[in-house]
């Protein structure tokens, strides 16, 4: 593997990793938006996600894509109290957000760390009206990395996908585990 190829492992791993932090309603460690509707619909439930489509990308490499692969067929757990909305995938990865009277959901995480001399700087914000399925969401990523290991960037790209909730409580398909997820960038680097 060569150098830019070992950075571009090294920053989607990182990318993925740290893209759904778990931070407080409205992000930013809960100094976000105000979770304030009155009466909001229960978007609560399974939501399965399927159709995801990359539909801006300015990062290098494969990561959008490698993301987009991870997102899709995965299921995400949606909680919900009151105004307030939990997203967790099953792994681990939760955005916590707010629903407003209409069903919309806006749910952002920010996340800072290091691997091998790398800083990766990634915020999510993951938005979509669950009062209705299947429904249409969008999840946007910025990533910012520096150091002496890595490409240096700052980059930013969109997914698009559906979400559709699940009947019963029946989880239908899972995300991959990071292993698998590896071995994909590694296979999209080699190219």
């Amino acid at each position: 593997m060569t150098l830019r190829q070992r950075s571009m492992f090294i920053l989607a791993s990182v990318a993925f990793v740290w893209s759904f932090a778990s931070l407080g309603c409205g992000g930013g460690g809960g100094g976000g938006q105000s979770c304030s509707a009155q009466n909001p619909p229960d978007v609560s439930g399974q939501w399965n996600v399927s159709d995801a489509v990359i539909t801006d990308d300015s990062c290098p490499a494969d990561i959008a894509s490698v993301v987009a692969d991870q997102i899709e067929g995965s299921v995400f757990d949606v909680t919900q109290d009151g105004s307030r909305v939990t997203l967790d995938d099953g792994q681990g990865d939760v955005l916590n957000g707010c629903v407003d009277d209409t069903g919309e959901v806006d749910a952002n995480a920010q996340q800072k760390g290091s691997v091998e001399g790398c800083k990766v700087s990634i915020s999510i914000s993951f938005s979509g009206d669950l009062s209705d399925s299947p429904t249409s969401v969008t999840f946007e990523f910025s990533v910012h990395s520096s150091g002496s290991s890595c490409v240096n960037t700052t980059c930013m790209f969109t997914l698009d996908a559906q979400f559709r909730r699940a009947s019963g409580a029946a989880q239908l398909g899972a995300g991959e585990s990071s292993p698998a997820y590896l071995q994909a960038i590694d296979r999209a680097l080699s190219r």
